[in-house]
């Protein structure tokens, strides 16, 4: 998963959730993924593949193909507008405010706040430092 400005937050697990522009075919499923085990992942109809699933571990890069920086393991995914963020998940992402993250993330999707788009809010907890 790549945090290109909030890499150094992760790994000192400050930073335990991120926001992802939602794509127009993705939706929250939990699937029976064996005899006793039911999995919650972030599915794309259009794609026909999951995206992010709760229990998976990903790498942590501060960049598309860069070497992983460490490990975080998801553990828990949900759609919602992105003016759901409430101060608490603030601070989950890293920020000190609610404007401070909208700030940010005005810097990263210009306009996008107009909208009040729908987001992937992915929590998860660092498992891992270094390669």
């Amino acid at each position: 998963m790549i945090f290109n400005q909030t890499a150094d937050l992760v790994l000192m697990g400050v930073k335990t959730q991120t926001r992802r522009p939602a794509k127009p075919h993705d939706r929250i499923t939990i699937y029976k993924a064996s005899k006793n085990r039911w999995v919650k992942c972030l599915f794309n109809n259009q794609m026909n593949r999951s995206r992010y699933q709760v229990g998976k571990t990903y790498a942590v890069q501060v960049g598309r193909g860069r070497k992983g920086i460490g490990r975080i393991l998801v553990t828990n995914l949900r759609l919602e507008h992105l003016e759901a963020i409430s101060h608490a998940d603030a601070i989950a992402e890293g920020f000190m405010s609610v404007d401070e993250f909208k700030e940010t993330w005005d810097r990263l999707y210009p306009r996008s706040l107009i909208t009040n788009p729908k987001v992937v809010v992915i929590e998860f907890e660092l498992v891992k430092v270094g390669r």
